[in-house]
């Protein structure tokens, strides 16, 4: 972890800081093959290591790491004023977060999360007037691209609302094993259900929904 507060300053102490720029070392290496995959057409996600169900589930968590790593960067750059390197690593943060594609709401949430957590320390950067009108344009184009608008919130939805009954009908389908599932919080009653009430609560979800 290069920082539990997400905060460079909060790094008071000699061995905090020693430990912060061993990681950050570490970080370094592997941000070249992060930002390469982000710019690849159809990358989407970190995976979650295993063979369960919940190994179907994108690894959100560590996603967020990348961006609060970024974040400490922008933040200890633009501390020591070194301008470039906080546009540079501000630039990489807003890329890393409009990577893929919001397909369902957790996915956007996530999204929202890492802009937001981007945007914290850019606004010093660029009232610093240290940029030169390049650097500016090309954060403000990578900012526009970046930015969640009102047609990606009504996109998302439509789409959780089809995620949401494919997985009510995977449940009534038996595809998916409910005993792997404990981790969603689903009562454990729910592995005996029979496949009929799960039919039921997928037509009842669409006309609620319609």
């Amino acid at each position: 972890e290069m920082g539990e507060d997400n905060n460079y300053a909060s790094l008071k102490d000699e061995k905090a800081r020693a430990e912060f720029q061993k990681a950050k070392v570490d970080f370094l290496k592997l941000l070249p093959r992060l930002m390469k995959a982000a710019r690849m057409p159809y990358y989407q996600h970190i995976s979650t290591e295993g063979f369960g169900f919940e190994h179907m589930v994108p690894n959100f968590i560590r996603e967020r790491a990348v961006s609060q790593c970024l974040n400490l960067l922008v933040e200890e750059a633009t501390l020591k004023k070194n301008w470039d390197d906080a546009w540079k690593y501000g630039i990489d943060g807003l890329r890393w977060a409009k990577k893929g594609e919001s397909g369902s709401l957790i996915e956007m949430m996530i999204r929202v999360a890492m802009l937001a957590i981007t945007h914290s320390n850019l606004e010093e950067v660029v009232l610093s007037g240290q940029l030169t009108d390049d650097q500016l344009k090309q954060l403000s184009q990578t900012l526009k691209e970046a930015t969640v608008t009102p047609q990606d919130y009504q996109r998302c939805m439509e789409r959780e609302s089809v995620l949401t009954s494919r997985a009510l009908e995977m449940y009534e389908k038996s595809d998916v094993d409910l005993k792997t599932m404990e981790f969603t919080g689903l009562n454990p009653l729910l592995i005996y259900m029979p496949d009929s009430f799960w039919e039921s609560e997928r037509k009842a979800y669409w006309n609620h929904q319609l």
